[in-house]
């Protein structure tokens, strides 16, 4: 305990050096000043650690990538192809995609009876493909980690399904029906699938959700 006459520290009540009585409480109070004193210290260390000698972020570091695309495909993209899926799914499952070039549909199954079952099982997996558009839109729209994916796998099934076409009704059929046409279609879906691939990678730590 201190004396505050003399200022001496003495273990008992009354100081040792000048015989001066020690208050108690008086010396309760300084200690608790002293610990208040060391806390603020520490704080006032944390401060200084924390926003002085921490160097700040460097935002120019951090890369910055557009959107427009996404807003693209968000706002016109899917819902576009989704329109597309669809009129070509109820196309293909009515036999409407031969009167483009002026053949009645019954007179194609009259000859080929199994192109009917293929073409009803791809226009429903247009439709179905149309749907899934709609439902990759709002993954996408709501930043969903799972939205880049869906997208994949829209043009990828596109690709898939449109050359499973192609070979069995090439075989019902006995000859190639593959064109330029359908070469143009098939390579369009894997270029847009690559650069889809490329663009989202860059940007999937925004797709959290």
């Amino acid at each position: 305990m201190f004396c505050k006459l003399c200022g001496k520290v003495s273990s008992s009540n009354k100081c040792i050096y000048c015989g001066h009585a020690i208050d108690c409480e008086s010396n309760t109070d300084i200690a608790h000043q002293s610990v208040n004193v060391a806390e603020d210290d520490d704080s006032v260390n944390h401060v200084i650690r924390t926003h002085i000698m921490t160097p700040p972020v460097n935002f120019q570091d951090t890369p910055q990538f557009g959107m427009k695309w996404h807003k693209f495909v968000i706002y016109f993209g899917l819902f576009f192809g989704a329109l597309i899926d669809l009129i070509l799914g109820i196309s293909v499952i009515s036999g409407m995609i031969y009167s483009r070039y002026g053949i009645e549909p019954e007179l194609v199954y009259d000859v080929f009876s199994g192109l009917k079952t293929l073409d009803v099982a791809v226009g429903l997996c247009c439709i179905a493909l149309a749907v899934f558009c709609l439902v990759t839109r709002f993954q996408l729209s709501g930043m969903k980690k799972r939205g880049p994916v869906c997208l994949y796998c829209i043009y990828a099934l596109n690709f898939i399904l449109s050359l499973i076409y192609v070979i069995l009704a090439s075989d019902i059929i006995g000859e190639p029906i593959y064109d330029g046409e359908i070469i143009a279609m098939l390579a369009a879906y894997l270029v847009m699938l690559v650069l889809n691939v490329v663009y989202y990678k860059k940007r999937e730590s925004l797709f959290i959700n």
